[in-house]
């Protein structure tokens, strides 16, 4: 099994470079919490999954990433383009 952080077509990935960064992000709906103070990292190479039942916020998340949804709090890190 290959070591963590590494491709087993393209050898190790790069760690410095980060695609999205999530800090502390929150997002409510009507009183309903989808988000509270959720921090992660997407990094170039990463797969990633969403998967829930209908109405936990995977299309927010998605909208969130693509600056079409506002937050309630924190940030987004996300390149330029």
């Amino acid at each position: 099994m290959p070591a963590p952080g590494t491709c087993t077509r393209c050898g190790p990935r790069l760690i410095s470079a980060v695609v999205f960064q999530l800090a502390e992000i929150t997002k409510a709906f009507g009183g309903r919490t989808l988000f509270d103070k959720v921090t992660m990292q997407i990094q170039p190479m990463d797969r990633i999954g969403l998967v829930g039942p209908n109405g936990v916020g995977k299309t927010t998340l998605l909208r969130i990433l693509a600056k079409q949804e506002p937050l309630d709090g924190g940030q987004v890190v996300a390149p330029r383009g």
